[in-house]
């Protein structure tokens, strides 16, 4: 049986009504990863760990105890993310000499994750160090975008973005600084947003330009797994302090405003773009909202001149990170 389009809700309601296992879903699930080894999305897979994870899921649906709407839901860490247990290469042979020394504790989200019962398959490929949007590196080679063989996934979280294409697991943490989630959704045409800054707690702090999300194929599941992945975590004291993706129970719904900003973020949108674009806003609103034209304060050119001053710091921050000997 495959499980590749079925989707968080379908899964629990499966798991609850004893339909199949998460073991059956893991299984499943490593079986499309070896037959997708030519996009070469995965750095790393651990069947024995998600095995086991899976059968404690199993055994807390069979009691009727989940831990979450997202346990036993099989998932997939960028390989910038610490697992406790397992080793952080970050697409670096700087860092493939140290398997020795897996990370020791989890990054909040994929704690997030493991308090939900998450079935963790494995660590997804990234550029060296995640500096830049094309998914390749020394370590792991090219990672390919799964509707086209010849074109590229995207990146820095073209791994992830490949995963959740091809429904290999259904939750994929990414990271985004200068568009490392926006860009490999785009790309491998999956859902992927960069959170407000500290709207996703993180620990290590690798740079202030980053956000942590997860990467789905749906909206629906996007949205249930930010509202665990926006948990608050005591590591990260510039994290706001509430969930902010926990949607509050009744209260007013006002009407949306939405900001569509059709120029000024570099060159001139093409007419089927823009009319995408403003097709998405109308929908958006509905009845009761309303478009507002948005205008940026500052010329792209400025904007950028600013980003690679951030960019050069973080990556002159990894450099000294990086023992002289590699």
């Amino acid at each position: 049986m495959s499980f590749k389009d079925w989707t968080i809700p379908q899964l629990t309601r499966g798991y609850e009504a004893g339909q199949f296992s998460p073991l059956e879903v893991a299984a499943d699930a490593f079986s499309r990863a070896g037959e997708a080894a030519e996009y070469n999305a995965f750095v790393y897979l651990d069947p024995e760990t998600a095995f086991a994870q899976a059968k404690e899921s199993e055994r807390r649906w069979v009691s009727g105890k989940p831990l979450s709407d997202i346990d036993g839901i099989p998932a997939t860490i960028k390989d910038l993310h610490h697992v406790a247990g397992w080793k952080t290469f970050a697409g670096s042979s700087t860092c493939s000499s140290d398997e020795k020394n897996p990370a020791r504790q989890d990054s909040p989200l994929v704690a997030r994750l493991r308090e939900a019962g998450c079935v963790f398959l494995g660590k997804t490929t990234v550029p060296e160090f995640g500096w830049k949007g094309v998914t390749d590196s020394p370590l792991t080679g090219l990672t390919r975008n799964p509707w086209d063989k010849s074109k590229v996934s995207g990146g820095s979280s073209g791994g992830a973005a490949v995963a959740a294409a091809l429904g290999i697991g259904r939750i994929h943490t990414g990271s985004d600084g200068g568009g490392s989630i926006r860009i490999p959704s785009a790309f491998c045409g999956v859902v992927g947003l960069k959170p407000s800054f500290g709207a996703v707690p993180q620990f290590p702090l690798v740079s202030t330009m980053s956000s942590h999300a997860p990467i789905t194929a749906t909206v629906h599941e996007a949205a249930i797994s930010l509202r665990h992945a926006g948990k608050h975590d005591p590591r990260d004291w510039l994290a706001t302090s509430s969930n902010v993706f926990q949607s509050p129970a009744g209260g007013e719904k006002k009407p949306l405003r939405i900001g569509v900003c059709a120029a000024g973020l570099g060159p001139e949108p093409s007419e089927d773009v823009r009319l995408a674009v403003e097709e998405a806003a109308t929908i958006l609103a509905g009845s009761n909202g309303s478009i507002i034209p948005v205008t940026l304060p500052v010329t792209f050119d400025e904007v950028r001149q600013l980003i690679e001053i951030f960019w050069a710091r973080d990556s002159a921050m990894d450099w000294d990170r990086t023992p002289a000997d590699r």
